[in-house]
């Protein structure tokens, strides 16, 4: 045999499918393969290394630098360790080494399996692929296994932390606060309560020459190098800052589960329906406390379109019309002397018979809200302790109507659960004296299977809403904590709106006594509306 019929190709890959064992490791593939080739005399030509790559598909950098040597006529031979170094996809696998490579007139060779396709040695060939394949599936199911037991335990399993936290040193599946992110994060959400869009704090970031995520995993453990483009490590886009904004990650909760693969053969990512997420509450140190971050969900979910000045109007995303639900859309005119009003956006693109147009002028909304809260700041720095009665009466009422009515039906849904118990029971007993038919029982106990289904699903609920409400009665404390912010307050911004008011009802007007009169309701955060 001619060195030119003698150039061998040995290919090494290691996937964390395969395990880290001494034996597995790539080095020791290579120190393998290298002395098998000199015992055999053959020319090394190259070695071929995927590190990190399963072997279900053979998309792989250097087996695909491999295979087009081999159509250049660079290579005479392809050793590998096994069979499952080329490969764990029994079709594709054998496909290469009984029509690719014989084509080619490539010799192929598995030392450890005793294939060398030139001595015919490959009766088992095709079982051996499908026994690694299946190995290969096996390996991959509990490896999904392991990692959705890993999120219902709230631990964190990406290879990077994300921004504003770092891996805990002590526990890799634990996340501590990253103290030169952090503060980064937290002006991110400081900046949005004040008004700014994703896309703004990131032209401001920008500006700043703050280090984008990517890049800054890049400088501190030197990883993403080729993630991203390093001519531009400063340029934030707006997504970015909004996908930080709703993250739930810096409240301390955990979303696992969010993404699979299509199969163990097929890589391909696709993302899950939010119902599949697993999401555990207080794993790690939250960055952002939840009122803050209810504000900043709100704002970040209306589109904030900007007049023609370049600035979004203040109550964007809190006026709402009380007939259809709908928001009203702000208008701005073509003439200096128009005022900017608000219109129900249902009737404006529909049309009146859908619900009528709530029409009032953004001067008269501004005025309106800012004399309102001025009216219970006065009250406030009056009388502290006559406004927490007048607050604590307002939040009792409702909540005294709204829990004894929950609590008469979670009574009564009991009692009929209690009711269905005894049913069933005794529907059991009449089939089996045979005063039933069976399928009589069939069909009556699915019945009363379901109602029993539909009745816990409502208690459940029922629950849920009675620790909500109980929780309300809490809110005093909250709602006087920010309100006293703004004691001394003459005008109105978006932060104080954002920080203040859930949402703002603009009745249609009406002609009272010949005079225009319109009903606007203010729902306060916390404790709804006031008047």
């Amino acid at each position: 045999m001619t060195q030119q019929q003698n150039r061998a190709a040995l290919y090494c890959r290691l996937s964390v499918d395969d395990g880290d064992g001494e034996s597995m490791s790539v080095a020791n593939q290579r120190e393998m393969l290298t002395r098998y080739a000199k015992e055999k005399g053959f020319f090394v030509q190259k070695v071929y290394i995927d590190d990190g790559y399963s072997g279900t598909n053979f998309n792989r950098p250097q087996f695909k630098k491999m295979i087009a040597d081999i159509e250049n006529g660079l290579i005479d031979i392809v050793i590998t360790k096994d069979l499952s170094r080329l490969g764990r996809e029994y079709l594709q696998t054998g496909s290469y080494i009984e029509i690719f490579f014989p084509s080619y007139n490539v010799r192929y060779i598995a030392v450890n399996d005793g294939v060398d396709t030139a001595h015919g040695d490959n009766e088992f060939l095709g079982f051996r692929n499908i026994i690694n394949e299946f190995y290969a599936k096996d390996i991959s199911k509990k490896i999904r296994s392991a990692r959705k037991t890993l999120a219902k335990q709230g631990k964190f399993t990406a290879p990077f932390a994300p921004y504003g936290y770092k891996k805990d040193p002590e526990n890799k599946h634990h996340l501590i606060v990253d103290e030169n992110t952090a503060p980064i994060v937290k002006r991110m959400f400081r900046l949005t309560v004040e008004g700014k869009t994703p896309t703004e704090i990131a032209e401001i970031f920008t500006a700043e020459k703050i280090l984008i995520p990517r890049a800054y995993v890049a400088k501190t453990y030197g990883s993403y190098q080729t993630g991203y483009d390093t001519r531009y490590p400063y340029d934030w886009m707006g997504n970015s800052v909004a996908s930080i904004l709703r993250s739930k990650l810096y409240i301390g909760t955990l979303v696992n589960h969010r993404r699979t693969s299509k199969s163990f053969k097929n890589k391909k990512i696709i993302q899950l329906p939010e119902e599949q997420w697993i999401e555990v509450e207080n794993t790690h140190e939250a960055i952002i406390d939840r009122e803050t971050w209810d504000i900043v969900q709100r704002m970040v979910a209306v589109k904030k379109r900007p007049n023609k000045d370049g600035v979004s109007q203040i109550f964007a995303g809190l006026v709402k019309c009380p007939d259809c639900g709908r928001a009203l859309s702000y208008n701005i005119g073509t003439y200096k002397d128009f005022e900017g009003s608000f219109v129900c956006n249902y009737a404006k693109n529909k049309g009146k018979k859908y619900c009528t147009w709530h029409y009032i002028t953004y001067k008269a909304l501004y005025q309106i809200v800012l004399t309102d809260i001025q009216s219970h700041v006065e009250l406030l720095k009056k009388d502290r302790a006559r406004f927490e009665e007048a607050l604590q009466a307002h939040l009792s009422t409702q909540n005294k109507k709204q829990l004894a009515s929950l609590k008469r039906e979670q009574s009564k849904l009991q009692k009929r659960l209690d009711e269905l118990e005894f049913i069933t029971k005794k529907l059991y007993e009449d089939n089996a004296l045979s005063k039933i038919t069976d399928d009589e029982y069939a069909r009556l106990s699915a019945q009363f299977t379901d109602e029993r289904k539909q009745a816990n699903e409502r208690l459940t609920a029922i629950a849920e809403e009675l620790k909500k409400e109980e929780r309300n009665l809490e809110s005093i404390v909250n709602f006087t904590a920010i309100i006293e912010k703004y004691l001394d307050i003459k005008e109105l911004n978006k932060t104080v709106l954002n920080e203040l008011i859930d949402k703002i009802e603009v009745h249609e007007a009406e002609k009272i006594d010949g005079k225009r009169v319109q009903k606007v309701d203010i729902y306060y955060r916390f404790i709804g509306n006031l008047n």
